[in-house]
Order: structure tokens, then sequence, then C-alpha cells
């Protein structure tokens, strides 16, 4: 299944996923492709998506970007229509929903307080 990103087809053709054996590799290759933090967040969000469409660790069933989640599971789930808080939401084989955020840090940084407050609605 392709990815539903709307930068995918730009970022594919860059090779950014090409020959990548490790998670090293796919940071690596981010940080020398990427011009903008927009770049570096889309790229990982679509290594994500593929990551959870494709590793049946996940028992993900369905995986959609915040955009193309469904209103009727919005409003039940309460989730925002914009890109606050929620990068998606996959639907796992059991039948649960998981909303999930992506950062990328190459460095490892900590996350602070308010990077991840929109996820956990307390901002």
């Amino acid at each position: 299944m392709p990815s539903q990103h709307l930068q995918a087809r730009k970022l594919i053709c860059r090779g950014i996923f090409d020959n990548i054996r490790s998670f090293c590799d796919l940071e690596e290759r981010i940080e020398q492709q990427q011009q903008t933090t927009k770049d570096v967040g889309d790229a990982f969000e679509i290594f994500v998506e593929g990551y959870l469409a494709t590793q049946r660790l996940m028992q993900a069933e369905k995986v959609w970007l915040v955009g193309q989640i469904p209103l009727e599971i919005r409003r039940k789930l309460n989730l925002p229509a914009n890109t606050k808080g929620v990068d998606g939401l996959f639907r796992t084989i059991p039948g649960n929903f998981v909303p999930y955020q992506v950062k990328f840090r190459s460095a490892r940084e900590p996350l602070t307080y308010t990077e991840v407050a929109s996820f956990f609605g307390t901002d």
C-alpha cells in the first residue's frame, strides 16, 4: 500500500529510504538529505506510516494520517481535525484505536513538555 502522506512521492523519489539497513542509517539519511525541520518531520512521518503498516508487532490493521481520519472516528475519540497533537491513528486487529504523534530526534535529546503537551491534551 503506498504512503498517504502528501510529501511521500517527493521524498521517496529523492531516495531517502533506499538501501536503509538500520535505524541509524535512517537517522543519518534524514539528517543529510533534508533541508528544513518540516522535511525532517515529513520523512519520519512517512517512515512511521510504513512501519505501522508493515510490522505485525504493532497489530495495525488500518493506518490513517491526521487529515484522513474518518469524521465518525474523530468524533468518537474526540480527536482534533487539524494536526495539533495527533499525526495519525491506527486501528489494531482487535479493534482498538491508537492515536500517535511523531517526533524525530537524532541526538536523542529528551522531548520537552511543550512538545508533547498537545498529544496529551494538556496545553
